[in-house]
């Protein structure tokens, strides 16, 4: 991808980020799908989506979003912010005790 490209993909994730911050995560998540279809290896822009689409209650789409950062990075997949994420969306699914258990390895 061009720099250029490079530079609207990141332009479009700082826009998304400052929409989900601001109370707008609908708007977050329509930008951020453009900018993973743009640059589906940028992680940075996957896990604001995922967050994204937790705050709108997305469980599966953001459980298939944080399998993606898995592929991709799986070191990243196993930070404690990644692993917070997953709960998150595994109580949004009402796997409750797969979220406890998670939480739990995190701690």
């Amino acid at each position: 991808m061009s720099d250029a490209g490079q530079s609207a993909v990141s332009l479009a994730h700082r826009i998304g980020l400052t929409y989900l911050r601001h109370g707008q995560p609908h708007r977050a998540i329509v930008l951020l799908i453009v900018a993973s279809h743009a640059a589906p290896h940028r992680t940075d822009v996957l896990v604001t989506l995922a967050a994204s689409m937790i705050s709108v209650q997305l469980g599966d789409q953001a459980m298939t979003v944080l399998d993606r950062i898995e592929s991709i990075d799986l070191a990243l997949s196993q930070q404690p912010l990644l692993q917070r994420l997953r709960a998150r969306a595994l109580l949004i699914l009402g796997r409750v005790e797969e979220a406890r258990a998670l939480i739990r390895n995190v701690l």
